[in-house]
């Protein structure tokens, strides 16, 4: 990042925090109520901001009080995503409620009188976190949005640090997906192909994302099924074109590039959901998640999933409802380790490829148990991440 903007964004977190201070100093009366306080870049289309949001709305829904500051510079995001939870700047009060709930390198300071700070994290793996997050050591209190990282935080951080868990904000409201043979049209995916999904982005490194194995398994399943096609939802791909290539290569040694059908362009939330739906299965062979967001959506689409089971999609991915990928400890390799946030990472999994190609044959064959997987998913994921979980969770964490 450039230094002036390096010098820029702390001037502004300076200025954050001077508000936060007067805003209590003008206020000394009020007297904080059971709530949270969201801190958070709100109008951002990165992956937190995304989940900040949706425990913005959770908490809305489940009638918890709350109010929110944006500490984002830009509006980036459609309006109806974030107008209805954002807080008029001059109705808001530090001191309102006794909880904040912030990101890391939040300007929030810790001394405002009658209010906790907690942080959020994420973190995809058993190592590496400390030295990738080091301001997290003189974190206070943390927040954990499932039992894989609620472990590695309660192991990584000092004792003095309170680590809570509160049940990932999941929402999943979607009125109508478009029929399979209109979708399958709109993006070139045969009408009578067996497809196999898989969505992510580059920017977060194929090494943690493993589309490799992917490709690996479904070649090894596939490579002389004609009617089998993988279909890639892709982002940051005109930014990654040494990767790109590197996986087009691959998918030419395993015989199977003619059957990989690239989706690189921007697509509409809604799409997303309909590709998903309108694929027989979707595959994850990831190395870590923070939660899994695609596995997640197509579970609640009532798509059976083949996943690695490893780190936090094990929050909602058991035997009963997923092909579960079993792996070994591996070190990672230079070439592997193609993100800077987790190059300090020294040992994740690697998935059972030839387990994962057997899983997408068995399902290939086996249409009764691929309905009774997607069905199972389906049903776990509606109950798991309820709002009655979601609120009980939340006041639990409140009695703190």
């Amino acid at each position: 990042m450039p230094v002036v903007i390096q010098l820029a964004l702390a001037v502004k977190d300076m200025l954050t925090a001077m508000f936060f201070r007067i805003d209590a100093f003008m206020h000394p009366g009020i007297v904080p109520q059971n709530g949270i306080t969201i801190v958070a870049h709100l109008t951002g289309a990165w992956s937190f901001g995304k989940v900040m949001r949706d425990l913005a709305f959770s908490l809305k829904e489940a009638g918890i009080p709350f109010q929110t500051f944006n500490i984002g510079m830009r509006k980036n995001i459609p309006a109806e995503d974030v107008d209805p939870i954002l807080t008029p700047r001059c109705k808001f009060r530090i001191r309102k409620y006794n909880h904040v709930i912030d990101i890391v390198s939040s300007p929030v300071p810790d001394n405002i009188p009658g209010v906790k700070r907690s942080t959020a994290f994420f973190w995809e793996f058993d190592t590496g976190f400390l030295e990738s997050w080091p301001t997290a050591r003189t974190c206070r209190s943390a927040i954990a949005f499932s039992d894989f990282n609620h472990r590695v935080f309660r192991k990584a951080l000092p004792s003095a640090c309170d680590v809570h868990k509160i049940l990932y904000p999941f929402r999943f409201n979607i009125s109508r997906v478009e029929k399979t043979d209109v979708i399958r049209d709109r993006y070139g995916i045969p009408q009578d192909a067996f497809a196999v999904f898989f969505n992510f982005s580059y920017s977060s490194g194929i090494g943690r994302k493993n589309p490799e194995g992917v490709i690996r398994a479904f070649a090894k399943a596939f490579k002389s099924d004609s009617q089998a096609r993988l279909v890639f939802k892709t982002m940051a791909a005109t930014q990654s074109k040494v990767k790109v290539e590197r996986l087009r290569r691959l998918a030419e040694s395993e015989g199977v590039l003619d059957r990989i059908i690239s989706i690189d362009r921007y697509v509409p939330q809604n799409d997303i959901y309909g590709i998903t739906a309108a694929c027989d299965v979707y595959i994850s062979l990831h190395r870590g998640e923070g939660f899994g967001l695609g596995v997640a959506e197509a579970m609640s689409l009532g798509k059976p999933v083949v996943v690695t089971d490893y780190s936090s999609t094990t929050e909602f991915c058991n035997k009963d409802n997923s092909c579960l990928i079993p792996y070994r400890m591996v070190k990672p390799t230079p070439d592997q380790l193609d993100c800077d946030t987790f190059r300090h990472v020294f040992v994740w999994p690697e998935p059972d490829i030839d387990v994962a190609a057997d899983m997408l044959t068995i399902l290939r064959k086996d249409v009764n148990f691929r309905e009774a997987l997607g069905r199972n998913a389906q049903s776990y994921m509606s109950d798991h991440f309820s709002i009655e979980r979601f609120r009980k969770s939340v006041l639990e964490f409140l009695k703190t």
